[in-house]
């Protein structure tokens, strides 16, 4: 006659046991997904034929979870009266409470990285370019939203100050240029003067376009950065629009120069 085994149990009991019987197969099969598949054997071991880490048989019968393919690797007991064997584990946090935490770390992280201190971008722009991990520009590896907001502040502070920089030496080149032809310059509203400034130049500099044909090979690129250092403001740091300008100021001077030599 076959011996049958039965285990009075509560509600909260029978909850410890399948939740150790769950434990009990991700132990021995796995937790992903490709072990889905792996079969396992539960049984019944009677009273004094399980050992245990210990050294110390099993006084009564338990239940047992082991592999169906390699038995060799032992078995995972577990006792429906004390499913734990007496294991205290760190409660579960309920789902809200881990959202929230999850929450509030995205709330203290990069928003350029999410935290994680680096960014993927592409090598390079050729045929093999691909994925590189580098440090993140905003928060410079730390993945913390507050070093991301300090660092960017930083930034801007230092783009305001070289627009600052720039407009200041624009302002002089625009003084310099008011003075050399006899202008009037507005300190506040010099930019609205700049179409009147240069009608005012031209009107003291131009020549007749027939001379243009008889104007030397002359480097015009060159006389116009001469012009520009002589105003004391560099070539390097002036717009394309005042460049062109300044071209067109050179070739008027040299068209000039020109007629009054041949005069």
């Amino acid at each position: 006659m076959t011996q049958q085994y039965k285990w009075l149990s509560t509600v909260a009991q029978m909850k410890l046991l399948a939740a150790e019987l769950i434990r009990a197969a991700e132990s021995m099969g796995g937790d992903d997904e490709e072990s889905h598949d792996i079969e396992l054997v539960l049984a019944v071991a009677p009273a004094g034929t399980v050992q245990d880490d210990d050294g110390v048989w099993n006084a009564k019968p338990i239940l047992t979870v082991r592999l169906d393919e390699y038995p060799e690797e032992g078995v995972y007991p577990v006792d429906p009266y004390d499913p734990t064997g007496g294991r205290v584990d760190d409660p579960t946090p309920p789902a809200s409470a881990q959202d929230d935490a999850k929450d509030e770390r995205q709330a203290g992280a990069c928003p350029r990285c999410d935290g994680s201190g680096e960014i993927t971008v592409m090598s390079d722009n050729s045929p093999d370019a691909h994925d590189v991990d580098v440090c993140c520009d905003h928060c410079q590896g730390s993945g913390a939203a507050v070093d991301a907001a300090k660092f960017l502040a930083a930034a801007l502070s230092g783009e305001k100050y070289r627009h600052m920089q720039l407009w200041a030496e624009y302002r002089n080149f625009h003084r310099s240029l008011c003075a050399r032809f006899g202008y009037g310059h507005d300190e506040i509203h010099f930019r609205r003067d700049l179409v009147s400034l240069e009608e005012a130049i031209a009107s003291k500099v131009a020549a007749p376009a027939a001379g243009d044909a008889r104007l030397p090979p002359l480097n015009i690129e060159a006389a116009a950065k001469a012009m520009a250092e002589c105003m004391d403001y560099p070539w390097a740091h002036m717009p394309e629009q005042g460049r062109a300008t300044m071209r067109e100021h050179a070739q008027t001077v040299i068209r000039a120069a020109s007629q009054q030599q041949e005069g």
